[in-house]
């Protein structure tokens, strides 16, 4: 089943929904935090959610001067729990959530890169990476930024390097210092760079947190079901010699097959009756 983004949403402490939630559903949080000193940002997270993927920035390590980010990748899918929820709580700054359709269990993010920088002004992100894809697939760049200055970066040109032409992004959030866009191609070939522009607006010390995300679709269960039927032997009486011959002996055999058993499970196994051999019986001379 092919991977769709129904609906997202977005939030800051607190975080509605988005819409249509059902069961099975894949529900993804991006969460950013970010915080000034000498403490690095915790990881984001929310009762219920698994983490995925974490990735801190800080320009000043341990100073109390320190600017420092923090992005999470949190997941979970959806039980009836969340059909009836209408809102998520959750422990970090700006959050980002989506619902995707056509995921089926575990953790859904098959490949990932994470960086960071604490570059000042403009900034162009092109990252060398070796991330393979088996199926269709989706691509999830996101990041959170914090800079000493009033005037919050905004983002744009996302990109990914592979087979194909760089997908069209469709991007969910680029304010308060964080963002988050997504891209669908049904292209097979390894991801080889990824990234994004940052237009900083005013030169000023920064750290950038940002991560990407493959999540490919499950793999359809090609098994071949068993082709064995059931048959049926017919004895065919033997022709002998002298007018006593008796007929054959052989008595008809069923052939009985089970069921298939489907995919890696092993194949049911015919059982026959062995054939009987023919017995002719003739007069002895006298």
């Amino acid at each position: 089943m092919a991977l769709v983004v129904q609906s997202t949403s977005t939030g800051t402490g607190t975080i509605t929904k988005p819409s249509g939630v059902a069961l099975g559903d894949l529900l993804v949080l991006k969460v950013g935090k970010t915080s000034t000193g000498a403490t690095s940002p915790t990881p984001g997270t929310s009762t219920g959610f698994t983490e995925a993927i974490q990735q801190i920035s800080e320009n000043n390590p341990g100073l109390s001067t320190s600017r420092n980010s923090g992005i999470t990748f949190l997941w979970r899918i959806a039980t009836s729990s969340d059909v009836s929820a209408s809102t998520y709580t959750v422990s970090g700054t700006y959050t980002v959530m989506y619902r995707i359709s056509g995921w089926t269990s575990g953790n859904p993010v098959f490949k990932f890169a994470k960086g960071q920088s604490t570059a000042s002004d403009d900034l162009t992100i092109d990252t060398v990476v070796n991330l393979s894809r088996l199926t269709p697939s989706l691509a999830l760049i996101a990041g959170q930024n914090n800079t000493n200055t009033d005037d919050p970066a905004d983002f744009s040109a996302y990109t990914i390097t592979s087979g194909e032409a760089n997908p069209s992004w469709t991007e969910i959030r680029d304010s308060n210092y964080m963002f988050s866009a997504y891209a669908q191609t049904s292209n097979l070939t390894p991801v080889t760079r990824y990234g994004f522009f940052r237009n900083e607006g005013v030169a000023a010390a920064s750290a950038l947190a940002y991560f990407i995300a493959i999540i490919c679709e499950p793999a359809a269960d090609n098994a071949v079901q068993s082709t064995q039927v059931q048959t049926v032997a017919v004895a065919v009486p033997n022709s002998g010699t002298n007018s006593n011959t008796a007929l054959s002996t052989q008595l008809p055999v069923n052939t009985v097959v089970l069921a298939s058993k489907g995919k890696g499970q092993q194949e049911s196994t015919p059982w026959s009756n062995p054939d009987k051999p023919t017995t002719n019986w003739n007069n002895l001379p006298k």
